[in-house]
């Protein structure tokens, strides 16, 4: 059998005014409670009864809900109050503010192609002017990336040119400080003698081999690049590795 609507009036009779308060007091504070713990809500609940008899909940305290209350309800009340005319020149500024970006929205469309059935020619005209200043902007910023970029890396190949140069230089002295002690040495076998990690000849040919114009110095051939760091130029000579005569034929036993 379903259950009838309840009429919510003042019950009359005393007998079942006093159950359905009991009943439903319990059922209040029951919700009350779970609120509390389950929305971690802090809860103060005041009842009076018909024949004046209190029924409180309080999640932490009463004393300190009720301070609390207090203080809330003051700084509501001390806030400004808004006028009606205010108010009006709210809505009429967010009213114009959404009106704005609407427009926004539908000329972002048209730069992006979209919905120009209905655009007419002046602003079609006034759309391609648009679109092709952005594009020479656009192109004019990728030139200078571009340039930027190529600087960039073109000082970057000088600096390892830089560095390849020095280090020929570093070898080529090394190389001719070892010849320089092995023709000091008393005989043949002295100077090809297992001190140096690579024989002289082998050495000559590896690092002759790594450079595509060697040029003849005295009877040996030397890299392009060195040899330039060790001729003398047309105004001043390199003295940092001296000019010698590399022929390595063995001296006489």
């Amino acid at each position: 059998m379903v259950k009838g609507k309840i009429v919510i009036q003042k019950i009359n009779c005393s007998k079942s005014r006093q159950v359905t308060f009991f009943k439903r007091r319990t059922g209040l504070l029951k919700k009350a409670k779970e609120l509390s713990i389950l929305c971690d809500a802090e809860i103060g609940l005041i009842i009076f009864s018909c024949t004046g008899r209190l029924y409180d909940y309080a999640s932490t305290s009463m004393k300190s809900i009720i301070e609390r209350y207090s203080n809330a309800k003051q700084e509501l009340n001390d806030l400004p109050c808004i006028s009606a005319l205010e108010i009006q020149s709210l809505r009429e500024e967010n009213a114009s503010l959404k009106q704005h970006i609407s427009k926004l929205q539908e000329s972002h469309r048209q730069l992006m192609g979209q919905e120009l059935t209905k655009v007419r020619l002046e602003e079609l005209n006034d759309l391609e002017t648009k679109l092709d200043a952005s594009l020479k902007n656009i192109r004019a910023q990728k030139d200078q990336v571009y340039k930027e970029e190529a600087t960039e890396l073109k000082q970057k190949i000088d600096r390892v040119e830089q560095e390849n140069i020095e280090l020929r230089k570093k070898l080529m002295s090394q190389i001719v400080q070892n010849i320089n002690t092995d023709r000091k040495g008393d005989h043949h076998e002295h100077a090809m003698s297992s001190n140096h990690p690579l024989p002289i000849l082998e050495l000559l040919k590896l690092f002759t081999a790594q450079d595509p114009n060697p040029i003849k110095t005295g009877s040996t051939l030397l890299p392009g690049n060195s040899a330039r760091g060790l001729s003398a130029n047309d105004d001043q000579k390199d003295t940092s590795v001296p000019i010698l005569n590399l022929s390595l034929s063995p001296p006489e036993l």
